[in-house]
């Protein structure tokens, strides 16, 4: 990978990471409610 992309993208990459989680831990809930 290039080492510029690694350096500039891992603050979104760990972002994108939080949204997914998220994103994920909702479905489950809801996935519970139902």
């Amino acid at each position: 990978m290039n080492q510029h992309f690694s350096g500039n993208g891992a603050k979104w990459t760990q972002q994108n990471n939080c949204l997914v989680q998220s994103a994920s831990l909702a479905e489950s809930t809801a996935s519970l409610m139902t």
